[in-house]
């Protein structure tokens, strides 16, 4: 959901402490060799939980699916819904907010939340 990387199918995300420290096709396989946890997320969209929501609103001039991006270097705030609740940003957002019990993952600052 980065302006320059765009919305990755079928990437993974890997972050230690509470930075995200890489984003992309096969990560997993690398996090396995060095015994990391790893959670399969297939079915499932990953999606930052901190948004910018005036952009979200279309305040900012901003598209709305580049309010928040989950790439290197940036907190580790993200949530995990399944994939037809996640249409884009919004909607992955609106989830949290109707639907909680649809949400299968909150991570906060690296540390899982639910």
């Amino acid at each position: 959901m980065d302006p320059l990387i765009g919305t990755m199918t079928g990437a993974d995300l890997l972050y230690v402490g509470s930075l995200i420290v890489g984003v992309g096709p096969a990560i997993v396989t690398a996090a396995q060799d060095d015994n990391a946890i790893v959670v399969d997320c297939t079915g499932m969209t990953i999606a930052p939980a901190v948004v910018d929501t005036v952009a979200l609103a279309g305040g900012r001039g901003h598209r709305p699916e580049y309010v928040a991006t989950l790439t290197p270097g940036n907190a580790c705030d993200f949530l995990v819904v399944p994939d037809e609740l996640a249409a884009d940003v919004r909607d992955a957002v609106a989830t949290v907010m109707t639907r909680p019990g649809r949400v299968r993952a909150l991570v906060a600052a690296g540390r899982p939340v639910l």
